[in-house]
């Protein structure tokens, strides 16, 4: 379990910062299980962080100035420990790496970071993982446990640890972890052999997608009815994307999808909006739209209404093409609320366009 503990009255108001603390938590490959907001005076202050360390593999305390110290004094109470001066912070002498506001110390096997945070301020640096070396590995077209059935032998002969679990975009990520950094190097080259351009070594496959556009001079563009923007939302949030994303259509009715994109109103009459033939014209018709190199299209039934016998909640369609008339659709069938199905389609018609240029990308 991976535990995250707000003690900072100024920041448990804030959902937004909480998010933002989770973002920046998650992106040293630790998914946060279990979250708790206690304030500094609650007389079980101890009680729940010591039992929070005894549950966990890894922890985050998020603290204000105050916070800060009580914790710190716990932990040398802990650690048969006692408080050091550096970098001007009061800190257990038993930490094991610290910057500015932030320290790690390992209590009962549970690896916990701990940070002074402020609303007005950028969180501290994370450091938990820094503790190994890791690696995400970013694998398409391979299971999760076929890729961990495969790579089992090399994984012992290199001493890396793999981790594999499936993306909701429905490729297949591979966190990999060793003491050893030219074990890590020699096992990535057996991956590399192993699956010849089906990797993506990067912590966000947006930002290498966009990386890799804009050192080939390419732009893409998008269509999307359901999703509403959100794969439009994705790109955006990396930054230098303008030099690959100009624009994009969001095309609800049935009226815009064929004056906008030119989608065939026979295609939507004969197939409904929902299909194949409909997200492949869409698809093309955005590329023709902004003469991009590449396009996404999204169109499907997100609910919690609106679905049918044929095409129940879930059912989504999407299209990847480029500019040389190469084109790849799906056909999804997705579950959960409107808010997951979105981002689901969104990020599998990702997936869509890196399976369509393996070569690329």
């Amino acid at each position: 379990m991976n535990t995250l503990i707000v003690i900072n009255q100024e920041v448990e108001y804030s959902k937004e910062y909480i998010n933002y603390i989770k973002r920046e938590y998650e992106k040293s490959s630790k998914i946060i299980t279990n979250t708790i907001i206690i304030n500094e005076t609650d007389k079980d202050l101890f009680l729940i962080i010591k039992s929070a360390i005894m549950l966990s593999k890894t922890m985050l305390i998020v603290a204000s100035k105050r916070s800060f110290a009580i914790v710190g004094k716990f932990f040398c109470t802990l650690s048969d420990s006692q408080l050091e001066q550096k970098e001007n912070m009061l800190l257990p002498k038993k930490a094991e790496l610290f910057e500015i506001n932030s320290y790690l110390i390992t209590i009962n096997n549970c690896l916990t970071n701990v940070v002074l945070a402020s609303l007005e301020k950028n969180l501290p640096k994370i450091l938990i993982h820094k503790k190994t070396a890791v690696l995400k590995l970013n694998l398409f077209g391979i299971e999760p446990q076929d890729a961990q059935t495969l790579l089992h032998e090399a994984s012992e002969i290199y001493h890396t640890k793999i981790e594999s679990y499936k993306h909701i975009g429905g490729w297949t990520i591979l966190n990999l972890y060793t003491n050893i950094s030219s074990d890590i190097n020699h096992f990535l080259d057996y991956c590399e052999s192993l699956f010849p351009n089906k990797i993506i070594i990067a912590d966000d496959v947006v930002e290498h997608i966009v990386l890799r556009l804009t050192k080939l001079g390419k732009k893409i563009t998008f269509a999307e009815s359901c999703t509403g923007g959100r794969v439009a939302s994705l790109f955006t949030k990396v930054s230098g994307s303008s030099a690959v994303f100009e624009g994009s259509m969001v095309t609800y009715s049935n009226e815009i999808k064929s004056s906008w994109l030119g989608v065939n109103k026979s295609s939507l009459i004969s197939f409904g909006a929902v299909s194949t033939t409909v997200v492949e014209e869409m698809a093309i018709g955005a590329i023709n739209k902004s003469n991009a190199d590449y396009s996404l299209a999204i169109s499907g039934v997100a609910g919690p209404s609106g679905g049918t016998v044929e095409k129940p909640i879930g059912t989504v369609y999407i299209a990847a093409a480029n500019k040389e008339n190469t084109i790849m659709s799906e056909r999804l069938s997705l579950v959960g609320d409107r808010e997951l199905i979105q981002i689901a389609s969104a990020y599998n018609a990702i997936r869509l366009l890196i399976m369509t240029n393996l070569e690329l990308f």
